[in-house]
């Protein structure tokens, strides 16, 4: 019986070529038969095919729904079984996802996919020992699996095993030596370690490689953008993420990038844009949700803004950086009750009180809002109540982020395209 779902995504990783092997590589591997087409309607009676369309269309609770009921008929349902630990990853289920994946290759131990997606999880939840193990393990019976090679170079990279990691993308290089993602992870290896213009000379490889095989990677020019960063050239590594968006608008990482760079350029509107793209992707990371609300803090949004920081802060409540601009933002909304609310929320996280005669930083600023909470409750004096010629006087509020401490803060270091193991098939069959 076929088992569906079955490609997985192969790991994002860097490049360069390989020379100088001590014996001839052994003959190229077969091609790989064509994927059969993935099938959307389902068939009457058939949990398993109601499943696959299920899972197709996204509705991934309703497509478990199917196996479930595929695996009560016939509980060795190779195909329900797959797609079941497939669509428990997709849900974020990582705990049952594990448990389905290893019931699953306990009688399908050769199973490449299978082996590829606990592989994942493995690195996704810090088990980077565990998914060596598994993968060293599938290698015995296909010591050139080149998405098993690569994923493993991934794991070893990540636990700072660099010789380890270069061994396993030597062995992939032997039989294939124009896998790009091979030189792509070989570039990651000695970024780790500083040596960026080596990792550029490899990236170059991996970008003429892309080329002769018609492959647009962007990851490849994120990679790039980070050794321009770590040279110190952001000019270029803005140029290299923006090449990275033009393959692919919506990439993650090259739109993290290139806000991360534009709003530590004070460029708020191609921030708040570029967050906004990463947010739909990553809804529940906060120094994400803090970035959108600095942007729009930039943008004079300020209620945006609020919305955005008050997001952050419920997810770290003692960030700092957080908590001083929700005071900026309000204090700029004309609102300094609640300005001065979160002012006393910094003095406890830092354990500190003001004196009387202290008037730099952050208690200079809550005395000038204790001053503006006290003149907005005070009668106001005949000559307040009287108009004044239009453009006379001088607002206490900013309307935006001015130079110095009122900033939006930049964002963190940029994000690589780190390589990733393999998440679950897109679609069933």
């Amino acid at each position: 019986m076929s088992i569906s779902i079955k490609h997985a995504i192969l790991s994002t990783v860097l490049g360069a070529s390989f020379i100088g092997c001590a014996t001839p590589p052994p003959p190229p591997p077969p091609p790989p038969p064509v994927a059969p087409v993935a099938k959307v309607e389902a068939k009457k009676d058939d949990p398993v095919e109601e499943g696959n369309a299920q899972f197709s269309r996204g509705s991934y609770e309703e497509a478990l729904k199917g196996y479930n009921a595929a695996l009560a008929a016939d509980p060795k349902s190779e195909t329900a079984a797959y797609n079941k630990a497939v669509t428990l990853q997709k849900l974020g289920k990582l705990e049952e996802a594990t448990q389905a994946y290893q019931a699953f290759l306990a009688d399908h131990p050769d199973h490449a996919e299978a082996t590829l997606n606990l592989g994942a999880i493995y690195r996704a939840t810090g088990k980077q020992a565990e998914g060596i193990a598994l993968y060293n393990k599938h290698l015995k019976k296909d010591p050139y699996n080149s998405r098993i090679l690569n994923n493993l170079a991934v794991l070893y990279r990540d636990k700072k095993d660099y010789k380890s990691a270069i061994d396993k993308v030597r062995t992939l290089l032997m039989r294939d030596q124009k896998n790009i993602d091979a030189y792509k992870n070989l570039a990651l290896v000695y970024y780790d370690q500083g040596k960026y213009k080596l990792a550029q000379t490899i990236l170059a490889n991996a970008l003429t490689m892309a080329k002769e095989q018609k492959v647009n990677d962007p990851d490849i020019h994120v990679n790039f953008g980070l050794t321009h960063l770590a040279l110190g050239d952001k000019g270029k590594a803005m140029g290299s993420f923006k090449k990275a968006v033009e393959i692919d608008p919506n990439h993650i990482l090259a739109n993290y990038n290139i806000g991360a760079l534009a709003l530590g350029h004070r460029d708020y509107n191609l921030a708040a844009h570029c967050y906004e793209v990463v947010q739909k992707a990553w809804p529940t990371d906060p120094d994400v949700i803090a970035a959108l609300g600095y942007s729009y803090q930039g943008q004079q949004k300020f209620a945006e803004a609020a919305k955005e920081l008050e997001k952050a802060k419920a997810m770290k409540p003692n960030d700092e950086p957080v908590i001083y601009q929700l005071m900026v933002v309000w204090q700029a909304a004309n609102e300094p009750e609640k300005a001065l609310g979160y002012g006393k929320e910094i003095l406890k996280v830092q354990n500190k009180v003001c004196k009387d005669d202290e008037y730099e930083g952050i208690c200079g600023r809550m005395k000038g809002l204790e001053a503006m909470i006290k003149s907005k409750t005070a009668p106001a004096k005949e000559e307040d109540k009287k108009p004044k010629a239009k453009g006379t006087g001088e607002s206490l509020f900013k309307e935006g982020p001015a130079e110095g401490d009122e900033a939006p803060p930049a964002a963190d270091a940029p994000k690589e395209a780190a390589p990733a193991a393999p998440e679950g098939g897109d679609k069933p069959k």
